[in-house]
């Protein structure tokens, strides 16, 4: 007798807490997933930009050294010409002072042959630096092209599904069946892919 007294907006009210509920709680998952992922992309982030900023400093070091040889590359060649003009001019009164002047030729010639070795290969490290910027760059606008689709795309599926489950409530509720929850398909649970 007591369950025939039960009021019908008793158990609405009930149904409505039960599923206020519910999806307050899918709310909060995919509020903490939406975390996880921010906090995942700002770790990220952070090392990119430490990443960045060694770079910078490794680039500023190689235009500190050319420009430190763009100094010292005139007035090495003026000292060496100073030198063999001194060296041509006086005669070499014995072999030992030919000798010296010979081995300061070619210790000299291997000098500028190391110095143009390390200058190709310092414009080479900043010509690879300048394009790993560029992809770096790429990269991060990529990842922040394809995060605001992520949100767009779980915005529009939470949006079907919660149209889907109001129209299913509502044909339910007219046929007298129970209601299908489109979050909780077989084999698809819409609930992870909105986060």
């Amino acid at each position: 007798a007591e369950a025939d007294n039960v009021d019908p907006e008793d158990s609405l009210d009930a149904a409505e807490s039960t599923s206020f509920a519910q999806a307050k709680e899918g709310a909060a998952a995919r509020l903490k997933a939406a975390l996880e992922v921010n906090r995942m992309l700002h770790q990220v982030l952070a090392e990119k930009k430490r990443q960045l900023e060694a770079s910078n400093q490794g680039v500023s070091l190689l235009q500190s050294r050319l420009a430190g040889r763009a100094i010292e590359e005139p007035l090495r060649k003026a000292r060496i010409e100073e030198l063999q003009s001194t060296v041509q001019q006086a005669e070499p009164s014995n072999q030992r002072v030919a000798r010296d002047s010979a081995m300061l030729s070619r210790e000299s010639a291997k000098l500028e042959a190391k110095i143009l070795e390390l200058n190709e290969a310092n414009l080479k490290l900043a010509d690879k630096h300048r394009e790993e910027r560029v992809l770096a760059t790429e990269k991060q606008n990529k990842l922040r092209i394809l995060g605001k689709r992520e949100r767009e795309l779980a915005k529009h599926l939470d949006f079907i599904s919660s149209s889907l489950n109001e129209a299913s409530a509502v044909a339910a509720a007219r046929d007298g069946k129970e209601p299908t929850d489109f979050t909780r398909l077989p084999g698809l649970c819409v609930s992870k892919l909105v986060g």
